[in-house]
C-alpha cells in the first residue's frame, strides 16, 4: 500500500471514528431534551441540549483537519430532508447568533426595575425520535466503515492509529 493511500485511510478511520461520537452525542441530547420537562428553571438547558443537536449532528458535514463527509456518508432518501432541517437550522439557528436565527434579546422596565428577555426556537417535539433514529443509524454506519477500514490496514501490516 502506497504512503499516501495508507495516510488518507489513517485520516479516514479517525474522521470515521469521530463522526460516530458526534452522532451519538445528537442523539443523546435529543434524548435528554425530550427527557426535561418545560419550566422556567430549565430553560438554560433546554437551550443548551437544542444547541447541542445540530452543532453536534453537524460537525460531520462541515470541513475539518480530519476531512469532511464524503457522498456515501450523507443521508439518502427520506433521510435527506431531516438532514436539510438539521443543516439549516445548525447554520441558520443554532452556532450563529444572527438576525436570521430567530433569537431576540431585550431590557424592559416594570415598576422601575429593569428585566431582561429573550426568544428562541426550540427543536418541535415530533422531530426528537427521527432525529434519534437519524443520528444512530449514521452512528452505526460509520463505526462499521471505520471498523472495516482499520482492518484493511491491519491486513497490510499498519497500525489504524499509529504514526
Amino acid at each position: 500500500m502506497h504512503v499516501s493511500e495508507k495516510n488518507r485511510l489513517k485520516k479516514r478511520v479517525r474522521w470515521l471514528l469521530l463522526a460516530a461520537s458526534d452522532m451519538n452525542q445528537a442523539a443523546a441530547a435529543v434524548a435528554a431534551l425530550r427527557d426535561t420537562e418545560d419550566g422556567i428553571e430549565r430553560d438554560s438547558l433546554r437551550r443548551a441540549l437544542a444547541t447541542a443537536i445540530p452543532v453536534c449532528y453537524g460537525r460531520v458535514f462541515t470541513q475539518s483537519n480530519y476531512g469532511a463527509a464524503e457522498e456515501d456518508d450523507k443521508p439518502k432518501g427520506k433521510d435527506l430532508e431531516l438532514h436539510g432541517v438539521l443543516m439549516e437550522s445548525r447554520n441558520k439557528v443554532y452556532a450563529h447568533t444572527d438576525k436570521e436565527s430567530g433569537r431576540y434579546a431585550t431590557v424592559y422596565v416594570v415598576e422601575g426595575e429593569p428585566i431582561s428577555a429573550e426568544s428562541w426556537q426550540m427543536f418541535p417535539a415530533e422531530t426528537f425520535e427521527p432525529i434519534i433514529e437519524l443520528a444512530r443509524k449514521l452512528h452505526d454506519q460509520y463505526r462499521a466503515e471505520a471498523i472495516r477500514l482499520a482492518r484493511q490496514l491491519h491486513a497490510a501490516g499498519i497500525d489504524a492509529f499509529g504514526d
